[in-house]
Formats: C-alpha cells, structure tokens, sequence
C-alpha cells in the first residue's frame, strides 16, 4: 500500500500480524440505542517481539451482494483514503478484475459495518494484498476516513461492537443525550481532537483507530516533554515494529501525569516515539484506541464535527 495514504503504525502492525481472527462477546453495560443492529468487532492480533499484541488491529465485517465469503476490512482512521487490494479482490470477483496498473474505482455493493452501500466507489490498487486460504475471512484492505465524510461511526468499547451509520444518518436519541462531545477538526485527511497531557492542552494530536497498540505515538521532542526523558535511558521500554521491510524502534515511556480526552483519562499511560528516524513514523502525534478500552465507546461524527464519548455505567449499557 501507499505510505503517505495510510496510518503508518497501522501498517506496522498489518505486517506484524498473525492473523488470529476473534470475534469478541458481548460485554455487560454496553451503552443501549434501540434499533440499532450491532455488528461484532474483529481483532487482529500480532506478536511483536515476545509480546502478543491481542488487539492489534481492528477488523470490520462486510457482506457483498451475491458473495458468501466472509469479508473484513481493517478501520483506520489514520488513513485519508480507504483502499483495497488486488489480490483479494480478484479473489472475490474473478481473475482479471483488478486494475494492472494505476487505481481504479470500482462499485461495491453491500453492507460495511452495517453500512448499506449502493454501487458505491472505492479505489483497487494494482498488485498488493494475500488471498485467504481455507475458512480464514478475505482481508480486503482498508476503510479510511473518506467513507465517513456523511457517516458516524460508533465504536462501542465495552460491548466489543461497532456500528457504521447509513449516509446522512442521526444518532440515535439515546446517544445523544448520553454521551458528552469534544470539537473534531479535520485537517490533511486526519481527525484532530483537543487532547490534555499533564495538565497542558494539546492540539495537535489525532485520533487514529488503526493504532490499538500504543495509548500515545508523538515526537522525539514532545515525548521528551511530556515524559521528562532524554530517551536514551536503559530502562524505557523498546518494541521493534517491522515496516516495509525495515524495523522501526519505538521507545516509551510513561507521561509525567494523566493524558485526557474529553472524560476518558488515564494516569501515566506509556507514550512511544520512532527513534531510527523512519519516514513518516517520527513526524506524527497521534492517539489510539487504548485510551477506551473496556471503558468507553467512541462516537466519530465527521458530518457535526464532534468526538463523543459514552462512559460505561454501573446502570447503563449502547444496546
């Protein structure tokens, strides 16, 4: 895939991954929305090193018109354009379909993440991707944030579940009144949100779900501000991440106080930066999925420009 169109840690951990497939269950006080059908998260995960990343990458199921295959495709929102491969296409619709040698938009029609979609235009890429074998799901590529330019997106992080709203779709009332929202600037393809970390605002952070790994990704220079380290100390934490057949080094450390979005906070997570200087890997700050893990779900409202957040409740599930 192109690098510059694509969440460069997402693409690190894609080509770390094992491929272990698991649909989670459903967890006790997942916020309720009535009629609302939830569609069951997927994670990839991966080994890095000797540690097994179970959510390293978050996989989206998809049904097509007139195909039985089992479809996913990974959610990154760090990438501007979503794009899908040759391989796996050809695989689902014949030898010989996927454009030889440039993109080219091709019709889907179906249901992404529940998501209906009619003949709708999404980019194939020449070459690139993996056929599936046996029973395993088609890996299709990846769903950007250009499908969510008149869509919400809701992640549901206690209950393991997702839902794509249809275009020009409303949240549900329920939502609505539940949750609590923060302004989301769109800028470059990327999905800024105001963020805290130690008590200073932040602005310049985005939000990316193609990185579960890591709570932060930022600079050398920030991570030494927002850590009081140099990075050469003997006791960070180092996880070699392969990317594009090089090896990228993060460093990590934990933040000096708690890092903030909206009402999710955490208390000294671990924040990582590049160190060998790979392109596009060491200009980048970013957060992940793992600042709501089992606590919160996520509403992504590109169309009102607004991040929201629902807390898990003692009394309250989304259902």
């Amino acid at each position: 895939m192109n690098l510059s169109t694509r969440s460069p840690l997402a693409l690190a951990l894609l080509l770390a991954a094992l491929g272990l497939l698991t649909p989670p269950p459903a967890q006790e006080n997942a916020p309720a929305a009535a009629g609302l059908t939830w569609i069951p998260i997927h994670w990839e995960s991966a080994k890095i090193g000797e540690r097994l990343v179970e959510k390293a990458a978050l996989l989206v199921p998809v049904q097509l018109e007139g195909k039985s295959a089992k479809i996913l495709v990974q959610l990154d929102l760090g990438a501007d354009l979503t794009q899908f491969d040759a391989a796996p296409y050809e695989q689902l619709f014949g030898k010989g379909t996927a454009p030889r040698d440039k993109p080219k938009k091709m019709p889907f029609t179906g249901t992404f993440g529940g998501a209906r979609v009619q003949n709708y235009l999404f980019d194939v890429l020449p070459g690139g991707g993996e056929k599936s074998s046996g029973d395993e799901p088609v890996l299709l590529g990846t769903l950007g944030a250009d499908f969510f330019q008149k869509r919400i997106l809701l992640l549901d992080f206690i209950g393991q579940r997702i839902r794509i709203l249809d275009e020009d779709g409303r949240l549900p009332e329920t939502l609505e009144n539940r949750a609590t929202f923060v302004p989301l600037t769109v800028r470059d393809g990327r999905l800024f949100v105001p963020l805290s970390i130690n008590g200073k605002e932040e602005g310049g952070f985005f939000y990316d779900t193609g990185s579960s790994l890591f709570t932060i990704t930022t600079t050398r220079a920030k991570w030494q501000e927002i850590t009081g380290r140099t990075g050469n100390e003997p006791d960070n934490e180092v996880w070699r991440v392969p990317s594009w057949g090089r090896e990228a080094v993060m460093v990590g450390a934990r933040t000096k106080g708690e890092v903030r979005v909206g009402n999710a906070r955490l208390e000294h997570p671990l924040a990582f930066f590049e160190s060998s200087g790979l392109e596009n890997l060491n200009a980048v700050s970013l957060f992940g999925n793992a600042l709501f893990f089992g606590r919160f779900s996520v509403i992504v409202d590109i169309p009102g420009k607004r991040f929201g957040l629902i807390e898990k409740s003692e009394n309250q599930g989304m259902q």
